[in-house]
């Protein structure tokens, strides 16, 4: 059906993707959205990963896969080779957290032709580097941020702390930042993971069992366990232990590059890269968690997938090419997608 009034056009797509023609009145800047209701997604019941064989020291993934023994079931988190998930221990390095270098936050930006009274701190303000990726707080109301090229900065109000690889980062290019129940800042890097308590700094590798080197996002669940996209894939580490389970969401691609994960108010992590949506239902306890893991399969070339933050009405918006995606749940496991472009 094509709905057409002054100045926008609506077409309404199936999921077979049959297009109507129409004839356009006018053109402007501005297009409505195409609505595209989506079937029910695939739906994968997924045990947790079995932890029948916990080594006593890191292991390389092939020793620790060959004695592990693996539960009698079937799961989509799986590897290539359609295997279980490994799990192991990361090896780490742990040293000394130097101070930080102290700059102090000189007068912002004067607020002339700044209606909005925007403060505005920059080179001049205390901060090293103008490149910003992201930004968390903590409990005490500092403001963590994460930079490309410059490191960690932390923000007081007073003045900027700078953690870069003189105090022992393993890069300054930062690309996530995470603060976890316990006040440790995790920061993922352009090269490796890095655990900030205040008083040292752990370092992880792929050689000590990351899925890759370059680690994007990083979000806590329910249960505290910590979940890392990489380019390499997802992996789910406990804070406590230090033990990870490497998950491939697309174990058909040659690749598994996942960009973005969030964490939902339903505790659903959503999961974007350049392969299809995916996200996983967390249930169960954190001794025994259990997960669904759910493919969106949509109606139109997969682009890859930015920023996704979620509204009051439990919407998802996505940034998705040149695209903007408004994903709404139905009822059951219906979702509908306004597609602006």
């Amino acid at each position: 059906m094509t709905i057409c009034g002054k100045g926008w056009l609506l077409v309404l797509v199936s999921i077979t993707l049959t297009i109507f023609p129409v004839q356009a009145q006018k053109k402007t800047s501005f297009q409505p959205p195409e609505y595209l209701p989506l079937p029910v997604p695939e739906k994968v019941m997924v045990p947790s990963p079995a932890k029948n064989y916990v080594p006593s020291s890191f292991e390389s993934i092939e020793a620790l896969a060959s004695q592990k023994v693996v539960a009698n079931h079937i799961t989509t988190f799986c590897n290539r080779e359609g295997t279980m998930p490994e799990s192991c221990l990361l090896s780490y390095v742990i040293q000394e957290l130097d101070l930080p270098t102290i700059k102090e936050a000189h007068e912002p930006v004067g607020k002339q032709n700044n209606p909005l009274n925007f403060s505005t701190y920059g080179l001049g303000q205390g901060l090293s580097s103008l490149n910003i990726h992201n930004g968390v707080s903590d409990r005490h109301g500092n403001l963590w941020l994460s930079t490309g090229f410059g490191g960690v900065f932390r923000f007081d109000g007073q003045s900027f702390a700078n953690y870069s690889e003189q105090q022992g980062l393993s890069n300054n290019l930062v690309l996530g930042l995470l603060i976890d129940h316990q006040e440790r800042i995790w920061c993922g890097t352009l090269n490796g993971l890095n655990v900030l308590d205040g008083k040292q700094i752990i370092t992880f590798f792929a050689k000590d069992g990351l899925p890759g080197n370059t680690i994007f996002e990083m979000v806590e669940d329910p249960h505290g366990y910590i979940w890392v996209s990489s380019y390499e894939g997802l992996a789910r580490i406990d804070p406590n232990t230090f033990e990870i389970t490497k998950f491939n969401i697309h174990p058909e691609a040659d690749y598994d590059h996942i960009f973005r994960i969030d964490l939902l108010p339903d505790s659903t992590i959503w999961i974007g890269g350049v392969q299809t949506p995916a996200f996983i239902k967390i249930s169960g306890t954190r001794e025994q968690p259990q997960y669904e893991l759910y493919h969106l399969q949509l109606p139109f070339k997969v682009e890859t997938q930015g920023d996704l933050v979620f509204d009051s009405a439990g919407r998802i918006w996505m940034a998705h090419g040149n695209d903007l995606l408004q994903i709404g749940k139905e009822a059951g496991l219906h979702f509908e997608i306004n597609r602006y472009t």
